[in-house]
């Protein structure tokens, strides 16, 4: 994500300085952001599901598909994206 906003500094520099607020940026980079979070949530989250079967005797006291650990894990990645 870094490497992307790096990339539109001069777009980011052009929009201020034709009037843009710096709000509107600041929603442009996070509007981005969780839309590539929201897409590997919706990619791995069907994907771990199907793999937590393959998995699922390494797994001590949980079961397979343990709903709360998948919330608390989709959680953590949307926190991720919001503070980076």
């Amino acid at each position: 994500m870094a490497y992307s906003v790096a990339r539109r500094t001069n777009e980011t520099g052009l929009r201020m300085a034709l009037g843009d607020q710096t709000a509107d940026v600041a929603w442009l980079v996070l509007r981005e952001t969780m839309l590539l979070a929201g897409l590997g949530l919706a990619i791995g989250l069907p994907v771990s599901i199907s793999v937590a079967r393959l998995i699922s005797s390494r797994l001590f006291g949980l079961p397979a598909a343990d709903p709360v650990t998948m919330a608390v894990a989709g959680a953590a990645v949307v926190a991720v994206a919001l503070l980076v």
